[in-house]
């Protein structure tokens, strides 16, 4: 069984090389790596020669990162088609542990990320968060009560089987440039039988540029962050709607596109904004965020802090706000 690593780059000369070796020193041995530039104006093209035919660059126009996984497709051969953005980098037995965990039935699997920073020190979290289950099996009847939501980590966590990735690619041009990852997500499940490996396989790295994710820690929340994030949200429940509408499937009455902590970053988006909220809205968002974690089963430690944490944005003093998030308050 070939697999096939996906790398998609834009500018990130700093950390291609590290991304690159990442993958020539798999423990697994039938790997090809396929490295899809996306127009970088910096040192990546000089870099991507220098590995010979250890690798198969594809240059093209910038077009964003959906166009780039699709031509990355277009020009692998293997069986399995894992992902990884140029910033990050594997674990050494990366490919070796999902090509065992791999299954004739599995459609995707995902694992986790560890959080480093911009050297490659870890940050003491993972992506999707530890503590909570990642997503398995059939998600779509979970999927459809739940308006498209699943816990599954972004594209530096993710593996394909080639012909389940062939049916959503190409992408809808609304993806390309932002939410690529979003897309898979709400799309593949649909699809195919999904597994997970509970184990951190590849790095995410935070350093700046990448400020979606890197919005999970508190010193890191921005305004623009938050809305960005609730833009991709939005855009990925209104692809989940269409793709199933178009299988005939129906989405529940009470299902909603937003977890606890997107009801929360909804808290803090108001309460950090000019237009606020009169007291009696705040008071059912914050109840709204205490159910919606004890139904997602989070450990009783973090609902009672994550609770106080709500009640603090609803109702606390800004001067204590802006020691907890310096920049969303400061």
């Amino acid at each position: 069984m070939k697999i096939s690593v996906l790398i998609d780059n834009f500018n990130y000369g700093v950390f291609l090389r590290q991304t690159i070796d990442s993958v020539l020193i798999q423990t697994y041995p039938d790997i090809e790596v396929v490295v899809v530039d996306d127009g970088s104006t910096d040192d990546s093209a000089e870099i991507l020669r220098s590995y010979g035919d250890q690798i198969k660059p594809v240059f093209q126009e910038n077009s964003g990162q959906g166009v780039a996984f699709y031509q990355g497709f277009i020009h692998s051969t293997g069986d399995i088609i894992m992902l990884l953005d140029a910033d990050d980098y594997l674990h050494p037995e990366a490919a070796a542990k999902i090509a065992a965990a791999w299954k004739p039935e599995t459609g995707a699997l995902f694992h986790r990320l560890c959080a480093v920073d911009k050297d490659g020190r870890k940050l003491g979290y993972s992506l999707p968060d530890q503590r909570l289950e990642l997503s398995t099996g059939n998600l779509v009847p979970y999927m459809l009560t739940h308006a498209g939501r699943c816990n599954v980590p972004s594209t530096s966590g993710m593996a394909f089987r080639r012909d389940i990735l062939g049916q959503v690619l190409p992408m809808p041009p609304e993806f390309n440039r932002r939410g690529p990852d979003g897309y898979l997500r709400v799309s593949v499940p649909l699809l195919a039988t999904v597994a997970a490996l509970d184990e951190t396989l590849a790095y995410y790295r935070i350093h700046g540029a990448n400020d979606h994710a890197g919005g999970t820690a508190r010193r890191f929340i921005t305004r623009k962050i938050m809305e960005r994030r609730k833009e991709l949200r939005e855009r990925e429940y209104r692809q989940f709607r269409k793709l199933v509408e178009e299988r005939g499937l129906e989405i529940a009455q009470s299902a909603s596109p937003c977890n606890a902590d997107d009801h929360f970053e909804e808290l803090l988006l108001d309460r950090s904004g000019a237009q606020r909220m009169d007291t009696t809205a705040y008071w059912k968002l914050v109840w709204t965020i205490l159910g919606q974690m004890r139904e997602e089963k989070m450990p009783l430690k973090r609902r009672l802090r994550q609770g106080a944490l709500a009640f603090l944005v609803a109702f606390g003093p800004k001067a204590i706000l802006r020691r907890v998030y310096p920049n969303l308050f400061g």
